[in-house]
């Protein structure tokens, strides 16, 4: 058996090789990351006990379009066969057997479910967040617009252009509704008029949890890091359990380079919910910044068991365990994954260069 003296001296020579990849990959969590403070927040409003309304929407979106196969979350499929049984009352078994929110989270299956169905709208009512990855594959594509938006629900169409804010539209409306039109604002990429209403939703109501939220969701989206923290911690203040606070207080506090005390916010998130990738990715992160190694792989291996349970991509992931392993002396395991890796289709260039070069320095170091 390898003695773990020498493993970490090799461990040492391998993070040296892996500087340039390291610096690759926490450039790609961030995105991930600034995606999951809107997946975290975007959804707070949408708590209320307010009721929902899908009438407004009804009204504007051209009838031939609501006659069509129609793309909604569960929470949609629901609202509207409420609202209009004859017309909607099959949707929401639908969208049960369809597996329409599991395509929300993959542009690609999407796309494959979109050939079958010939969908004419897009309906969700539900967390935007959750079908994020969808809408920016949309927006990007610039083949399906938003064409309403209101504190309920956001509809995309093929074509009759982009949805415009009104004022009036806004006007009146409880803080909770006007958290939720902030979330929408966010999905479709509208930051600016987002952040316009959520200042002027503080100023008449500056306790109001959802608002700091997705102030301090903004923030972070722009690294403005100390904003981020504050707008987090008011937020606990309103609601010291807040998930979405505790997740943006623990990565500003990274972020800021106080991996330590965004240890105790950590602790108490991954407490409250022990499975999210999101939040065990973050963990990793503090974990290996602290050099506390058993507990980063301990949750790099829960993110990868979510994952393939899902069949979602993994190989961004298992590079980093690879690392980690590597970090932690395990040279053995650490190669054995990087050959693994280096068989996988799904790598890109820059990923199969760095799996390759990794793989030759720790054999010859495992050799030594």
């Amino acid at each position: 058996p390898l003695s773990y003296q020498p493993g970490k001296k090799a461990a040492r020579r391998i993070n040296s090789a892996i500087k340039p990849v390291q610096a690759f990959i926490h450039k790609i969590p961030f995105h991930c990351l600034c995606l999951a403070f809107v997946l975290m927040c975007a959804g707070c409003g949408d708590s209320s006990h307010e009721e929902r309304d899908l009438q407004p929407m009804l009204q504007s979106v051209a009838p031939e379009l609501l006659e069509g196969a129609i793309f909604a979350d569960a929470e949609a499929a629901r609202l509207l066969a409420e609202a209009d049984p004859q017309r909607f009352g099959e949707l929401p078994a639908a969208v049960a057997s369809g597996s329409y929110e599991q395509a929300a989270l993959d542009a690609a299956r999407w796309r494959r479910l979109d050939r079958e169905q010939r969908f004419s709208l897009i309906i969700w009512a539900g967390d935007p967040a959750n079908a994020r990855a969808l809408f920016q594959h949309l927006l990007a594509a610039r083949d399906w617009w938003p064409i309403h938006l209101d504190a309920d629900v956001l509809v995309f169409a093929r074509s009759g252009g982009k949805w415009s804010a009104n004022a009036a539209e806004i006007s009146g409306k409880t803080p909770d509704a006007l958290s939720r039109i902030a979330a929408r604002l966010i999905a479709i990429e509208e930051r600016t008029l987002a952040r316009d209403l959520l200042e002027r939703s503080l100023a008449s109501y500056p306790a109001h949890h959802d608002t700091l939220v997705l102030l301090a969701t903004l923030e972070a989206a722009r690294e403005r890091w100390q904003p981020a923290l504050q707008h987090a911690r008011a937020a606990l203040g309103s609601n010291p359990d807040s998930v979405a606070a505790l997740y943006l207080e623990a990565q500003a506090l990274f972020a800021l380079g106080k991996p330590g005390e965004a240890t105790r916010p950590l602790d108490r998130l991954i407490e409250k919910v022990p499975d999210n990738p999101t939040y065990l990715f973050l963990e990793a992160k503090i974990a290996h910044a602290l050099s506390q190694f058993d507990r980063e792989i301990r949750a790099l291996e829960s993110i990868l068991s979510a994952l393939k349970s899902s069949g979602m991509p993994t190989v961004f992931y298992e590079i980093y365990l690879a690392q980690a392993y590597a970090s932690n002396g395990e040279n053995a395991r650490a190669l054995a994954l990087f050959d693994q890796l280096e068989k996988q289709s799904e790598l890109t260039t820059g990923q199969k260069d760095f799996v390759q070069r990794a793989t030759v320095r720790l054999r010859e170091a495992l050799e030594k």
